[in-house]
Parts: structure tokens; sequence; C-alpha cells
């Protein structure tokens, strides 16, 4: 008996599901079945179930629900049915004999629905006896118009959601599906609308990619759908993308095709070997430029960056020389700080260079010039034969300077300076006799040896002789026969610096067929 009862429960559990799963198409059929029996409320039921379990409508469904509406006298829903129906077939279809049926059926439900109308206002227009007051009547009349209008609005709504239901069939894009959801989101079609969407938006998003054909919009796709129905294409498609730009880069060579590679390829396969072209690249272009412009500077910075470089032998030799001839002629030019440098540099960098010797020596010689100083002078010499004067001048370390020297005797200081009144022989020279002497002469300096100058140079020598008469409080001018009232002269001697403020000065003065001794200081 339990065995019987357990058979029995297995048996209803089974015919159960059996009903829950039956398919759209045995939904259709059966909906069919009970049509032909005349039993439409069924049918209706049944097609009903049969187009929310498929997701959507198609004619069959709708050719369906507009008859079975239609004989089960329920005309609103059947004239929404045939306007559905109209708008999922073609006008081909429409004006075949096959839907002429369906025609003539619509043009009944008009007049089922013109008589509906028509008894309705006939129902208004009547004047039986009456039931209810006034108000009560108006207060009627208001509830049936805005159950009529409540029901042409669902009517229009339903006609509506059918008619963009029906255009985002035909015509699939992520935008009409998103509109159809934005404006039913109640509707039995969400379900269905909402997975062609998904679909739809990765075909779009694919076709964008195909159409951009890179690695950019390739790797868009497999972003939002790693394991979507392209992901196999795209990921080839990326791959062949990738190779080939990196031969472009490979075989263009320059530092942009490279970066271009880097800098768009992020994920690429061969993004090593093209950094390490570039690191080649970048060090020959900088090799390149030094040896194009030949200036030091872009020597000394491909060395900086790249002490070890590919090019780094050649280029130190080119460095090593450089130093080392213009260090030469920074000291044959007289610019000693300039030498030093290039020497100091040649030192430090090339211990080894084979001009090392040199450069230390040099080295040594531009650092004494650099200390030497060139100065002006002002100071003071005397010469024998009581010679008092005063002296200006410039020593150049490297270069001719110029000097000036204004000598004079005290007895100047006694002139009246008139023109000589006699011409005496020696013999007639008188007693008291005194000389004065003005000399001024310029000349040149030059170093021989640091700190040491050679000058030379010439004058005029101005010389009056004069003896005074203390009665009559004059001097009497007088000439020595054969002698000169002005004579020039030459002179010359050495001035030597010490430190650097203190010059002295020694030489000789060749005036009148005498040699004059001079020294001097000056400050």
């Amino acid at each position: 008996m339990i065995f019987k009862r357990f058979l029995i429960a297995i048996f209803l559990f089974i015919s159960f599901f059996t009903v829950l799963a039956q398919t759209p198409k045995q939904d259709f059929e059966k909906a069919e079945e009970f049509y032909k029996t005349a039993n439409y409320s069924e049918a209706i039921s049944f097609t009903e179930n049969a187009k929310k379990n498929l997701g959507k409508t198609n004619p069959k469904i709708e050719a369906m629900l507009f008859m079975a509406y239609f004989n089960n006298e329920e005309y609103l829903k059947a004239k929404v049915a045939y306007e559905t129906l109209r708008k999922l077939v073609s006008n081909d279809v429409e004006n075949s004999d096959a839907f002429k049926l369906y025609k003539s059926t619509n043009e009944q439900l008009d007049i089922k629905l013109a008589e509906l109308e028509t008894a309705f206002e006939e129902e208004q227009n009547k004047t039986p006896p009456p039931l209810f007051t006034e108000a009560q009547y108006a207060s009627k009349n208001q509830y049936k118009q805005e159950r009529i209008e409540k029901t042409n609005e669902k009517i229009q709504n339903r006609m509506a959601e059918e008619d963009l239901y029906n255009r985002a069939i035909k015509n699939p894009s992520s935008s009409t599906y998103k509109e159809f959801l934005n404006s039913y989101p109640k509707s039995d079609y969400v379900n269905e609308i909402q997975a062609l969407l998904v679909i739809q938006e990765e075909e779009e998003l694919w076709s964008y990619a195909i159409s951009e054909d890179t690695v950019k919009s390739y790797y868009e796709y497999l972003n939002d759908y790693p394991k979507g129905k392209y992901e196999t294409t795209a990921t080839s498609q990326i791959k062949i993308l990738d190779k080939k730009a990196y031969e472009n880069a490979i075989n263009i060579g320059s530092q942009e095709s490279l970066n271009y590679y880097l800098n768009n390829y992020k994920k690429g396969a061969y993004r090593e070997q093209v950094k390490f072209k570039l690191a080649e690249k970048i060090e020959y272009d900088i090799y390149i430029y030094a040896k194009t412009n030949n200036y030091i500077e872009n020597y000394e910075n491909y060395i900086n960056k790249y002490p070890y470089g590919k090019y780094a032998t050649e280029v130190n030799q080119i460095i090593r020389n450089s130093y080392f001839k213009f260090a030469n002629q920074a000291y044959k030019d007289k610019d000693y700080t300039k030498a030093i440098s290039n020497y100091s540099k040649y030192v430090q960098n090339y211990p080894n260079g084979e001009d090392i010797e040199d450069a230390q020596k040099g080295l040594k010689k531009a650092t004494k010039k650099s200390r030497q100083v060139s100065s002006s002078y002002f100071g003071f010499t005397y010469e024998n034969e009581n010679k008092y004067g005063i002296t200006l001048g410039r020593l150049n370390k490297d270069k001719i300077g110029l000097y000036t020297n204004l000598r004079v005797s005290p007895e100047v200081l006694e002139l009246k300076y008139k023109e000589p009144e006699l011409v005496l022989t020696e013999d007639q020279i008188p007693e008291g006799e005194k000389i004065a002497v003005a000399s001024l002469s310029v000349g040149f300096s030059y170093p021989i040896y640091y700190p040491v100058w050679i000058y030379a140079g010439g004058g005029i020598n101005f010389k009056e002789r004069f003896n005074n008469n203390d009665n009559e409080n004059v001097n009497d001018y007088y000439a020595l026969e054969g002698e000169d009232h002005l004579a020039f002269y030459p002179e010359a001697g050495l001035k030597v610096r010490i430190g650097k403020s203190i010059t002295i000065i020694g030489g000789v003065v060749y005036l009148r067929d005498e040699i004059l001794y001079k020294i001097g200081i000056g400050f």
C-alpha cells in the first residue's frame, strides 16, 4: 500500500514538472486545439503563455490572440492584437489572400466597436425616469468617461510599446534597446530586451574594434569582455599589430618611431628589444651630434653619459687631444685662465695620456703666469747732477707698457726764463755759476722675465746757465760756447716689480755726450 502511494506521488511529481516544462511551441499547439473547439478563453491563456515563455512575439501569436479575443468578445484587446499583427508583417503579406480573413474580421471588429460606441451614446441619450439625482448622474458619467479615457490610454500605450518593441527587434542597436527599457521598465519584454542589449553592446564594441583595427581598440574590447565571443580573434589581431608595429619601429630606427612603439604598445611583446634599441639609438645620436658640431662640450656630454659607451675610446681620444690643443693655444694667446683649465682637465682625466708630461709642465707655467699681474705706478726718480723727477707708467705682464718721466734741478725755481745775453767759453765761466736743468722723456717698457721689465725711451732736455748779482738782485743769463740750449737724449734701463705694488727703477741717460745714472721707486 505504501509502495503504491509512493508510485502515485512520483507520477504526480513528474506530471507537475512536465506541465511546467512545456515549451512555447507546445503552449501554442494547445491554444490552437482550444481555439478549434471554440474554447477561446483557454486559447487566449495558452497563447499568452507561449508569448511570455518565448520572450517575444511573432505574427502567428498575434493572429491567434486577435481571433481569440474577437470571438471571446474582448474587442479592445482584439484591436490591439490586430494593429500589432499589421506591424509584424510586410506589405506583401498584408495584401495577400491569406490575410483577407484578418482584414474581414477587423472590419467586423470595427463594426462591433462602432455599435458599442453608438449603443453607449444612445444609452447616454435616453431619458428614463430619473433614478438618480442630477449630481449622481454627473458623477456616473464622469466615472464612465474616465474609464473610457483610461481604456483608450492603455490601448495607445500598449500599441506604442508593441511598436517600439518591433522597431527594436527589426533594427537592433543598443540605443533602441535602452530606449525601450527606459520607456517600459515593467514590460513583459524586459528580460528579452535586456538579454539582447548585452549581446548587442558586445557586437557594437567589436565592430568599433575592427573598424579602428588598433591595439588600443582591441584591448578596449578585451577589457570589457575578457571571455567574450571574439576574445580569440582580438588576441590574435593584437599579436599581428604588435609585431607589425615592432618591425616598423626597428626598420625606421629613429628615436621617434621607437618611442611611439613604447608609448602605444604598453603590453607589447617586443618592449625589451625596443628599449635596448632605443638606448643604442640615443647613444648613437649623441655621438653623431658631437661629431657633426665638433664642440668639446658635446664630446664631454657624451662621455659623461656613456663613460664606457660604444664610442667612448674614440671620444676620449678626441677630448684628450682637444684639451691639450686648447691649453697650448690659450697659453700662446696669454689666456692663462683658460690654459690652466684645459691643462687641469687633461691631467685629471687622462693621467696616462701620451702628452701628460707636457700638460703638467704647461699647467705649472700657466699657473705661474696667472699669478703675474699688470699694474700702473707713480713714483720718484733721481739722476746725478741733482736732477729730481716724477714718473708715471704702467707695467704690463704680457705686452708693451708706456711711461713718462719729468726731471728738474732745484735751480729751475730761480729762473726768470730769459734768453742768454752772453756766450762764454769755459775759461770765462764766473764763480757762483748756477745751472738749471729740466728733462721730459717718454718710452716703452716690455717684460723680459717676470718680475723684470726693460725700458727704453727718449726725451728733450732744457739747460739754462745763470749767475746772480746780489747787488742788483737779478740773474745774468749766458750760454757756454758750443753747448745747445735744448738737447734730445735716449735712455734705457730696468724696472723690477717687488710684490704687487712696489717698482724699482734703474737706468742710464746719455745726454750731451755724458752718461747719467738714474734710480727711482714707484708705487
